[in-house]
This record gives C-alpha cells, sequence and structure tokens, in this order.
C-alpha cells in the first residue's frame, strides 16, 4: 500500500513537471513572438513594400477577427493629407488616392496651394468617395483635435516645422498616426529633426515614408544611424492614375510627331545642350528623306520644365519644343506621345539620397525612361521590360538612336508596357496602405 501511494506521488509530481515545462516552452515562443513585434518600434524597417497583397484581411483582437475598413459597424477611420509648401503637388495626389481608396473612411486634404490643376487630376480619380476640396494647413485642427486617425506629412522636413503647434496638440492627444515623408534622406541627419520627432516615436505615432527604395536604405543607413530613438521606414511609389490618349496604331506611328522628352530646368550647368542639338541633328538627318531640294523629318526633342530657354540653332527650331508651365493633363498628354524620356538627373544624389520626379513621371506618363542598371537598382519598382537600358558602352543619345531605328510596333508595345505597371503599382499602392492600417489598428497604433 505504501509502495502503491509512493507510486502514485511520483506520477502525480511528474505529471506537475510535464505541464510546467510545456507551459514555459510556450511562453518562450510567445515572448520571442512579441518582441519581433516590439522591434518594429525600436529599429527602423526597411523593406521593398511594393505590393501588400499577402497582408491577412483579419487580425486577432482577443477571441474576435475584425478587418477595420470592413467592419461597417465600427466608426470610419479619419485620414487627412497635408502639405505646407506648395510643392509636391504629384505626392500629394499619390497619397489622396492610396488613402482616398480605402473603405469606411474619410478624408481631408491640406494644401498650401494647388498647382497646375493637380485638383482636376484628383477629381477624376475613381475611389468610394469623391476628393475633397484643399483647405489652408492652417485648418489643421479647426474643427477636432483628436478627429484624425493618420496625418500624412507630404513634405514633412517642412510641414512638421511649419505646422509645430497643431503637431504638439496631436502628440499631447495620442491618437494621431503621422506618416512622415522624407523627400531628402540625408537632411535628417539633424539634432532639431530628431529631438522633435523623438517623442512621437517613443510612442508609437510615427512612420517615415520614402518615395523609392534607395533613399529607405540612405536614411536607415546614413540620415538616421545616430538617432538613438528609431521609427519604421517604409518605401512608397508616388504614382496615380490620369487619363491619358489612346496610343496610336503601330502603321501610323511614324506618321505623327515622333518625340523624345528632356526634363528638368533649362541650365547649361546641368545640361551641355550644343551636344544635345548636334545629336538631335543627327537623327533628324537620318531619318531625314530629300524630296525636291527639301528636307523633312518629324523627330521632335520636348523640352519639358522652365527657366532661360538655351540657344536652338535655326536649322532645328521646328523640332524643340518648350513644354513649360503646363497643367497636368497637358503635360501627361504630351510626355504620353513621346517614345522616350531622357532621366536629366542632376546629380548621383539622385542614385542615393534624393528621389528623382522624372521617374514616376514617365510612369504615370506612359513614357519608357532610358535606364541604367544602375537607375534599375535605385529605382527598384521600375522593371527592365518597362525602360529601355542603357547598356554600359552607350549614352543616353546613342539608346535614342536605337530606338529611333527600331519599328513603330516595338515602340508602341513599350508604351503599353509602362502604362500597364503604372496601373499595377496604382493597386498595389492601395492594398499597401491597405496593409499599414490593418497593422497599425492590430498593434494598438490606430483607434486610441
Amino acid at each position: 500500500m505504501a509502495i502503491s501511494r509512493r507510486f502514485s506521488g511520483f506520477l502525480a509530481i511528474s505529471a506537475a513537471t510535464l505541464f510546467l515545462v510545456g507551459f514555459f516552452l510556450f511562453a518562450s515562443n510567445f515572448n520571442r513572438q512579441f518582441s519581433y513585434k516590439s522591434l518594429l518600434f525600436s529599429k527602423p524597417m526597411v523593406g521593398d513594400d511594393a505590393d501588400s497583397s499577402n497582408t491577412s484581411s483579419t487580425y486577432d483582437s482577443g477571441a474576435v477577427k475584425v478587418n477595420p475598413l470592413n467592419d461597417i459597424s465600427r466608426k470610419p477611420l479619419n485620414f487627412a493629407v497635408a502639405e505646407t509648401t506648395g510643392y509636391h503637388d504629384e505626392v500629394v495626389a499619390a497619397f489622396v488616392h492610396s488613402f482616398g481608396s480605402q473603405k469606411n473612411s474619410n478624408l481631408s486634404l491640406f494644401q498650401h496651394s494647388q498647382r497646375y490643376g493637380i485638383e482636376k487630376i484628383m477629381q477624376d480619380f475613381k475611389l468610394p468617395k469623391p476628393v475633397p476640396a484643399s483647405q489652408p494647413p492652417t485648418m489643421l485642427l479647426a474643427d477636432d483635435a483628436t478627429k484624425f486617425d493618420v496625418l500624412v506629412l507630404t513634405t514633412c522636413e517642412y510641414d512638421r516645422i511649419k505646422l509645430a503647434s497643431q503637431l504638439e496638440t496631436l502628440l499631447e492627444e495620442g491618437k494621431t498616426h503621422l506618416l512622415c515623408v522624407v523627400h531628402h534622406a540625408d537632411h535628417w541627419a539633424n539634432k532639431d529633426h530628431e529631438s522633435f520627432m523623438v517623442p512621437w516615436i517613443k510612442k508609437g505615432l510615427v512612420d517615415f515614408i520614402t518615395l523609392s527604395q534607395h533613399t529607405a536604405t540612405f536614411l536607415q543607413e546614413t540620415g538616421m544611424s545616430a538617432w538613438k530613438t528609431k521609427a519604421p521606414i517604409r518605401p512608397f511609389t508616388p504614382v496615380f492614375p490620369v487619363n491619358l490618349p489612346q496610343l496610336p496604331k503601330a502603321i501610323d506611328a511614324d506618321k505623327g510627331d515622333l518625340g523624345f522628352g528632356l526634363q528638368g530646368l533649362y541650365e547649361s550647368t546641368r545640361r551641355n545642350y550644343e551636344t544635345i542639338f548636334a545629336h538631335l541633328q543627327k537623327f533628324i538627318d537620318s531619318r531625314s528623306s530629300e524630296r525636291e531640294g527639301t528636307v523633312s523629318s518629324n523627330v521632335t526633342l520636348h523640352l519639358l520644365g522652365q527657366g532661360t530657354h538655351p540657344e536652338v540653332p535655326s536649322g532645328l527650331t521646328s523640332h524643340v519644343s518648350f513644354d513649360e508651365s503646363l497643367d497636368y493633363d497637358e503635360y501627361y498628354s504630351i510626355l504620353s506621345r513621346t517614345f522616350a524620356l531622357l532621366p536629366a538627373f542632376a546629380n548621383d544624389e539622385y542614385l542615393d539620397r534624393k528621389a528623382s520626379s522624372t521617374v514616376p513621371a514617365g510612369l504615370i506618363g506612359g513614357t519608357p525612361l532610358v535606364a541604367t542598371k544602375e537607375i534599375l537598382t535605385a529605382y527598384s519598382y521600375l522593371p527592365e521590360a518597362a525602360v529601355y537600358l542603357q547598356k554600359t558602352d552607350e549614352t543616353e543619345f546613342d539608346v535614342i538612336g536605337r530606338v529611333l531605328k527600331d519599328t513603330a510596333k516595338h515602340r508602341i508595345e513599350k508604351m503599353q508596357t509602362v502604362r500597364h505597371k503604372c496601373a499595377e503599382i496604382v493597386e498595389s499602392n492601395s492594398r499597401l496602405v491597405e496593409g499599414w492600417i490593418k497593422e497599425m489598428t492590430a498593434e494598438g497604433r490606430l483607434g486610441r
């Protein structure tokens, strides 16, 4: 009997031991998962977030699974997009489209000014609700300091200064999540920026958004490398849909203007225009046909920009078009009719710390970019199939000459590829933002 009792006691102790071991193993695994999520607030997160379509449509909230954007029983989320400098219209439009695409939400827009008819572009967006009229940034908190769940500062370097008092109020309330859009990744190695943002980071209320993968990497590794407290960094591609003219049929493509584009300020320090015009003359000569002593060619260089016009040789004046101060509708329409776009980067900083506006402009306008391998690496959202790849032994004008010798059919197909790629990115941007919102809600950063 005593042996039986001792054996029973041994079994009870063994069972208890196994239970405790199992419990601690489970707890250890749970803690590892929790610690992984907490890293989002202690280390920058840099990833190529081009598509969040794999993001789960639900998240765990206790025993109930909820999608904050699909659950109409929940209060709609309130988003705001703000820009205080009067620039970066295209970046504003891209965020307006991506956030305006979300279900069960309201959008507010605050801009210093709306240039070149950008409001017409946005009014044409096919969204669940019309794009609201823009208000002055000073009206950001006119109605309710706790109104906005997400505030996008589209020129964050300056917006955070011009909206300092409003942001202080929002920080005290602790109910609004900032998306801080970075244009110059090197400008953030700055104590003033850091001291302003640290309280937001410590509360888990800010993410930094860059406009390309290469600027996200630079921001993490250089711009914010000395920051003691860091926040997530997410890349975003600033494109949006526009109404473009229908592409011509291949049989008609060579009959009209055979144009290529060069975007940027008209500055001789940025470009050697004598060389540019000399190349243009060669292109014209190679495609010209002499009839009765006259020379005709339909090759045209579109200079899309502004500034003092460079002197154009008299024989080329009908082949050079200065397209300046255009409304966005006309600007993208011209781009859509050019068979190629030269990047015209002012310097190599657009390959590591700055994001060029030319690259997304080409996508929006459906124009293939002449791109080096270095450009494709920096702007990783741009596939090789949507560009004319410049080989290591070629100049960009060598590429233009090569394309001019190609068939009209191939040129039209390349332009169509660019349009399809832009549409894909626009759609994936909406899913990307949806994924951000779900993640922030699941982690308690929204709906506080």
